[in-house]
């Protein structure tokens, strides 16, 4: 009788183990299946993704069809047909379906639109591109800006009673970034191109740089301080 149950005793502990080891390799199939690179998880989470790229997709080529239908379209320009699609695509951005999204000029024939979750969007003439989303590029972070590695330029620098002319300059400005500046705040941005002119003493010009998705981090800025238009004051002669 003790043989027979140190038998049964060596066959459970086998059974157990066996159990085990099946249950572990199901649980890392089971995981393989859901979390791996082409797992369950992240093929519904690009489903998803992709889901919401071909909404946007459709929405904006609705402001585009907008577009089309405005009198006189095929004698147009691609800057006439672009001033008409942007003034669509803007309002659609301030009370429509696109509410929220981000508009902006990139070129005299492209606008981009950037929307609440960060998908961008370059839209031309010809249709809509799908640019990437925003934060998903580890290798293209936007550029840091600070006061160290941006200028804001004056000329002249020395006083004057009529104007300056503002130039922006930077070390950290690569191929496919926007440089951009803004006057008084930081909400009004516009792509900078060339020297640009400003007649009010205090004003102060804020300056970001756009990476290919449009991300910023840091702004450096620069205050007009040389400029008086006060005529000298003139004392009587009793």
């Amino acid at each position: 009788m003790k043989r027979k149950i140190k038998n049964e005793e060596g066959i459970t502990v086998i059974a157990l183990v066996v159990t085990i080891i099946v249950m572990l390799l199901l649980a890392g199939i089971s995981i393989g299946f859901l979390s791996g690179d082409n797992g369950l998880i992240r093929r519904t989470l690009e489903s998803v993704k992709l889901s919401k790229i071909e909404k946007y997709r459709s929405l904006i080529e609705l402001d585009r069809g907008g577009t089309e239908i405005k009198a006189g379209i095929k004698d147009m320009t691609n800057k006439e047909y672009m001033d008409v699609y942007e003034k669509e695509i803007r309002n659609d951005a301030e009370k429509g379906n696109l509410k929220e999204s981000l508009v902006r000029r990139k070129d005299e024939g492209t606008v981009r639109v950037v929307t609440p979750e960060g998908f961008v969007f370059d839209v031309t003439r010809e249709g809509v591109e799908y640019v990437g989303k925003q934060g998903e590029d580890n290798e293209n972070p936007p550029p840091e800006v600070s006061t160290a590695n941006t200028r804001v330029i004056f000329d002249p620098s020395e006083w004057t009673n009529r104007f300056v002319m503002v130039s922006i300059e930077t070390d950290i400005h690569e191929e496919g970034q926007t440089i951009q500046y803004s006057i008084n705040n930081v909400n009004n941005w516009r792509d900078y191109k060339d020297a640009f002119k400003i007649e009010d003493y205090g004003t102060t010009i804020f300056v970001r740089i756009l990476n290919s998705l449009d991300m910023t981090s840091g702004t450096a800025s620069g205050r007009v301080l040389n400029i008086d238009k006060n005529a000298p004051k003139v004392d009587k002669v009793l």
